[in-house]
């Protein structure tokens, strides 16, 4: 597969803003279906709609309580780990925040802008979660894997991380060239 060139100059004002605003939206949009996924699990607005399968070997409604990390890992975690997950979490979304900004400006494609939104949406879902409840609420399963739960957060999550190393491995960034 070719790798398509990215050339690191500077990025016009307008555009950079039309990028950084559907970064912004996407991670908006990522959040509420988030939370409105884990309110419907979760009966925050009534009676828990209970167990039924959402799409071919996903179920959806089993309510899960995820002390841990990402798909249930270390899913009965010390006080010690859910604050540390807590924190890693708000680091990685910082992180996240600084590469959009700051750092990668100048290579941003549409493509970075949904996966780093995707990212973000995902690593604040979870975020809310732990500071509002001290866990993450899971309520997902997959067929195939079914000792596993997690949240439409952990999706996203993993979503944009695919999408931004799929952009990072398909456009080689070009160094500036050096004034003579």
């Amino acid at each position: 597969m070719a790798r398509q060139l990215c050339r690191p100059e500077h990025l016009p004002a307008a555009r950079y803003r039309a990028l950084l605003i559907s970064f912004l939206v996407v991670a908006a949009i990522g959040l509420v279906v988030d939370q409105l996924g884990k309110g419907w699990a979760f009966g925050a607005w009534g009676a828990p709609h209970g167990v039924r399968a959402v799409a071919p070997g996903v179920v959806a409604g089993v309510l899960g309580r995820n002390d841990g990390a990402l798909f249930s890992v270390e899913g009965h975690g010390s006080r010690l780990i859910r604050w540390g997950l807590t924190l890693t979490g708000s680091v990685a979304m910082a992180v996240v925040l600084w590469w959009a900004l700051v750092l990668d400006r100048d290579r941003w494609r549409m493509v970075d802008t949904v996966g780093g939104g995707l990212l973000l949406a995902g690593a604040l879902g979870n975020l809310v979660d732990r500071l509002a409840l001290g866990y993450s609420r899971d309520y997902l399963i997959l067929s195939i894997r079914p000792h596993q739960i997690f949240n439409t957060a952990d999706v996203f999550m993993v979503v944009g991380a695919v999408v931004l190393l799929g952009s990072l491995a398909t456009c080689r960034r070009l160094a500036p060239a050096s004034p003579a």
